[in-house]
């Protein structure tokens, strides 16, 4: 059942001026080091068979190339198919093992594409705080 509720309005502060720049997103080297030196190296790899472990040892290596598919990727809206799929796994929950409804899935995606997302997420955060 749904039911109205009485909805206020939020004043909205027009003096500030609120500048979303899509280039300020922090693709760097040393960003991308950072983010794959605290990948956790126990988890399974995604679609495009890069595992975190590869990724953790070998961060300064891959960053600057990771760098620039980032910067690319971002600019013109398309990121590599492989990003673009996952694998999706049945993870066993409790009860009987052959009754479907025992299991949940799981998405096993992108390495290299949460990275850029998480990157992502961090500018976005930032510029909501500031908007409040």
């Amino acid at each position: 059942m749904f039911t109205a509720e009485e909805t206020k309005d939020v004043p909205v502060d027009t003096e500030r001026e609120l500048d979303w720049e899509d280039t300020s997103v922090d693709f760097s080297v040393e960003s991308i080091i950072k983010k794959l030196q605290k990948l956790p190296t126990d988890k399974s790899q995604g679609p495009d068979g890069i595992h975190n472990l590869l990724l953790h040892n070998c961060a300064s290596e891959v960053a600057e190339l990771l760098s620039s598919i980032f910067k690319t990727s971002f600019e013109s809206g398309v990121l590599p198919q492989e990003w673009t799929s996952a694998i999706v796994v049945p993870i066993f929950k409790k009860g009987a093992k052959n009754d479907r409804a025992n299991y949940h899935p799981v998405s096993l995606t992108s390495v290299p594409c949460k990275v850029m997302e998480s990157l992502i997420k961090e500018k976005l955060v930032k510029f909501l705080e500031n908007a409040i």
